[in-house]
């Protein structure tokens, strides 16, 4: 769930900092299916550009991997005598690649100019965790990876000479997976134990349905 919260605050982000009319954003899983999509909708007419594609790498890096108290015990919040919530975590980190399409290779650039500016100056990604009431807000950092790299020419270019491809990659650091709880605190009623005057070796224990006899002889003084 959390790695899907990533996806969107930085889809958000990049709309945000390149949103123009006609340009087309499409989230990691509508990057999977762009080159079909563009394809099946248009009947092979020529593609719709400029676009800005994010996409997410397969493998994950698990940063600790091994037990530590914020895996299992967490941040606990909502505390009652009844029950409180516990929010356990294990860091992350995540590769995205960011694909600009555009029909010219001036128009590119200068997407790809502003998208690093703006990846430098502000690599900050904030998610807002869903889970009940907690209202808790995180934050994970964008690291560039170079080079960035003019990919025109690999063969998933559909025609030679149709479109200029420019990749921009980085990390997400401080990233996590979220695991949600809510413990309940068992209630224990108090046990008293008093001495029958009528009998010597039974033990009444107030708050129970039943008498438990021992062999320890227990004699009122």
């Amino acid at each position: 769930m959390s790695i899907a919260l990533y996806d969107t605050a930085i889809i958000d982000k990049i709309k945000k900092w390149v949103a123009k009319p006609g340009l087309t954003i499409l989230n990691p899983e509508e990057s999977r299916r762009f080159f079909t999509q563009l394809i099946d909708e248009q009947n092979d007419k020529p593609i719709q550009l400029p676009a800005v594609a994010l996409s997410r790498g397969r493998d994950i890096g698990i940063t600790i991997p091994a037990k530590r108290p914020l895996t299992y015990r967490g941040k606990v919040f909502n505390a009652t005598d009844k029950a409180a919530d516990h929010l356990d975590a294990i860091p992350i980190t995540l590769n995205y690649q960011i694909d600009i399409y555009t029909r010219y290779d001036a128009e590119a650039l200068e997407y790809f100019r502003s998208l690093i500016f703006q990846i430098v100056n502000y690599p900050t990604i904030t998610i807002e965790l869903p889970y009940r009431d907690c209202n808790m807000k995180r934050d994970a950092f964008m690291t560039l990876v170079t080079p960035a790299s003019d990919n025109s020419d690999i063969p998933e270019r559909l025609v030679p000479g149709q479109f200029t491809r420019m990749t921009i990659r980085f990390t997400l650091e401080d990233a996590y997976i979220y695991a949600y709880q809510t413990d309940y605190i068992p209630k224990i009623s108090p046990i008293g134990i008093y001495l029958d005057e009528n009998f010597n070796n039974s033990v009444h224990h107030i708050g129970d349905s039943c008498q438990l006899d021992t062999n320890i002889d227990i004699t009122k003084k």
